[in-house]
């Protein structure tokens, strides 16, 4: 039975773990997940790509916490949107239009280059997933240090 006390994790775990399980959505060549152990903090890591021994109990919610992706949390095109706004606004559509096709981040990315803001765009990005991810471990009842 997992325990009362808050489960802590170092923060660089957990973030290694989200990269880990948000690189299958959408285009990971293999599915892939993490969880978190309750009772220790420690990341198990899941993949179809490895035959790692994992705990026989791996499913059980009261004991493994799955890790989130970007998806989960919304850090996929709403980040880029709300960058856009602070930053591009004058771009808004055409940012707006670049989202409704394929490729849109490549598109993104070069219209942040040809406006110099590219560097802004990835510490806002890393920014707004450490908030994000660390907002959800304590919803999680995890204390990240």
């Amino acid at each position: 039975m997992p325990s009362t006390m808050p489960t802590p994790i170092q923060y660089a775990d957990l973030s290694d773990a989200f990269e880990f399980a948000s690189a299958t959505v959408p285009f990971g060549p293999f599915e892939q997940a993490a969880f978190i152990a309750l009772d220790s903090g420690k990341v198990v890591y899941r993949s179809e790509a490895h035959d790692d021994v994992l705990p026989p109990d791996l499913d059980d919610r009261g004991r493994y916490l799955p890790v989130p992706t970007r998806q989960d949390l919304s850090l996929g095109s709403r980040l880029a949107f709300l960058f856009t706004e602070r930053f591009l606004p004058q771009d808004h559509e055409t940012v707006h239009d670049y989202f409704t096709e394929h490729g849109a981040y490549a598109r993104f990315k070069e219209l942040l280059l040809l406006r110099g803001l590219l560097e802004a765009w990835y510490d806002f990005e890393a920014s707004e997933t450490r908030q994000a991810l660390r907002a959800w471990a304590e919803e999680q009842g995890l204390q990240v240090r």
